[in-house]
């Protein structure tokens, strides 16, 4: 699932309560613990604690639907024998299916 707007970033930031003006989701939807986690989101550096939090925040919208997305996303990452460099996107920020293409190599 997609949890973006095209190419510019993720809409993770949208359902935060700050953000949820009315005029714009016209959902008025609110979560405390969403909120938690979405500030510690913004000011974490570490990686991998920042994709454990996107996953909790993405649990959240999925447990709660205050949106029905109407696109999913598919990224390939290719697992090929003699190709070495591909990696699999782990972070919402991560740029498309050719990260570190510039490393890639055959052998």
């Amino acid at each position: 699932m997609a949890w973006a707007r095209g190419r510019g970033g993720p809409l993770l930031a949208d359902f935060a309560t700050e953000q949820c003006c009315p005029v714009e989701t016209r959902c008025g939807w609110s979560n405390a613990e969403y909120d938690r986690i979405f500030e510690a989101y913004t000011t974490t550096l570490s990686e991998p604690e920042r994709v454990s939090q996107a996953a909790q925040l993405e649990r959240i919208l999925i447990e709660e639907l205050p949106v029905i997305p109407h696109f999913f996303g598919v990224e390939t990452t290719p697992h090929i024998s003699g190709l070495q460099g591909p990696v699999a996107r782990h972070a919402p920020n991560t740029s498309g299916p050719f990260l570190h293409v510039q490393d890639w190599e055959w052998r």
